[in-house]
Order: structure tokens, then sequence, then C-alpha cells
């Protein structure tokens, strides 16, 4: 199965509890040997495969001892930009600060007496 939107998440999470326990055994662990190794209960494993919620620190945790950390970049790509995307993006021009000048006053034809 593809997970896709139109599943619940009911299904969602007996899906991803099913891919869990297909990796722990491709890896060749058992669930107690994965509990060791990831620092997740045995029962939370136990819990994860039959398809029911888990917290997602243990998600972390499972995909980690796994050896599928990198798959929560698919799951949450970053949004730098790569080189190459600065370079095909168009330039935006810095905006310049906004700076207020004064009229100048008009010369009424008064003086103080102290200019020349």
């Amino acid at each position: 199965m593809n997970m896709k939107a139109v599943y619940t998440d009911e299904q969602l999470i007996k899906e991803f509890g099913e891919r869990i326990k297909v990796n722990r055994i491709r890896s060749g662990f058992t669930q107690e040997e994965l509990a060791k190794q990831s620092g997740v209960a045995k029962r939370t494993i136990e819990r994860a495969e039959m398809g029911e919620s888990i917290q997602f620190l243990n998600v972390i945790k499972l995909l980690r001892a796994l050896g599928h950390l990198d798959s929560l970049e698919v799951l949450l790509p970053s949004l730098e930009k790569t080189p190459f995307e600065y370079i095909k993006s168009p330039k935006i021009e810095k905006r310049q600060r906004y700076r207020h000048v004064a009229e100048k006053q008009a010369d009424y034809g008064f003086k103080w007496g102290d200019e020349e």
C-alpha cells in the first residue's frame, strides 16, 4: 500500500507499523534486540507493529536503529536553498531606506544681524 492522503489516520499508522516490522525483520532484529538497540520499550515496538499510535520521539529512535533516519528528510525537506536555486531565482533588489528631506524654509527677509 502506498501512503496517500485518501487513507485514514488509522490506515496510515497501521501501514507504518507494518513497514517497521518488515524493516526490523530484514535487518535481522528481534523485537527485543531492536528495543535494546533503539532504547524503545519492547511493548512500544509491539504496539507500533500492530498499528497502534506511538510517540514521534520513539519513531525517530526506531528509524535511527533501523538505519532509516534519513527518511525524515523526505518527510520534511529542508527549506534551505541550493546554490543552483540562488542562481535561478530572480534578484530581489534591496529596499532603500526612506529618507525624509526637510523642505527648504522660505526666506522672509528677516535677519538676526549675525549673518553675513
